[in-house]
């Protein structure tokens, strides 16, 4: 059979036939974005019970958050997408953001390195160094205020709790604090929810010449 009679063919079927394989397709890939939506909500409100937060489950075309207090923070988790700027691969990331005062009006982007990084850091990309040896080589830290970075930094609870947390990244440049982390959640979320409100709180303690508390 040649190529045109298999097309004379194609075109005899009822269209209705035609338009069945797209639209199993499409069935299919709707079932599976439905089924890891309830498997996520599943979790999150399993996350909420340990937590005290709630769950904001909103529309199938938005992801839902998680939401309210923690430890006299208040907290907000979803999922976004790619980190702008970041060369990561991977497609999504669990965002934890807390509101902050940030008397001082710091600035500052943190994230983890790769070897990439490390190499542009050698060649003079500004990365400020706290003086512990292995949050130094776990994180680029950049922020037009060093000496104040080092002030939120140089408490080593605090470093260690960001390194236990597997934080993958923390922005600072408004009265927003973001803090990234490289799966779409965590179970129980403690040990990210108490980096991220002992951070804020870090920033909210800070004053120029002096060494912010975490608690």
């Amino acid at each position: 059979m040649s190529v045109l009679e298999i097309l004379d063919w194609f075109g005899g079927l009822p269209a209705e036939l035609l338009l069945l394989p797209p639209a199993l397709f499409l069935t299919g890939i709707f079932a599976v974005i439905l089924t890891k939506r309830r498997g996520r909500l599943s979790r999150w409100h399993e996350i909420a019970q340990r937590t005290g937060l709630r769950v904001n489950e909103r529309t199938i075309v938005h992801q839902p958050e998680l939401v309210g207090d923690y430890r006299g923070r208040r907290l907000t988790m979803t999922i976004v997408g790619r980190q702008t700027g970041s060369t990561r691969l991977r497609r999504t990331w669990t965002l934890v953001t807390a509101d902050v005062t940030n008397p001082t009006s710091l600035g500052l982007k943190m994230y983890r390195q790769d070897i990439v990084d490390t190499l542009l850091a050698s060649l003079g990309m500004p990365d400020v160094k706290v003086g512990d040896p292995a949050f130094d080589s776990r994180f680029i830290i950049q922020s037009h205020e060093a000496e104040l970075t080092r002030q939120l930094l140089g408490n080593a609870a605090l470093r260690s709790e960001l390194i236990r947390a597997d934080v993958e990244r923390v922005e600072m440049f408004s009265p927003r604090l973001s803090v990234y982390y490289a799966r779409d959640e965590r179970d129980g979320a403690h040990a990210l929810f108490d980096a991220v409100v002992h951070l804020a709180n870090a920033i909210d303690s800070l004053e120029k010449d002096s060494r912010p508390d975490i608690l």
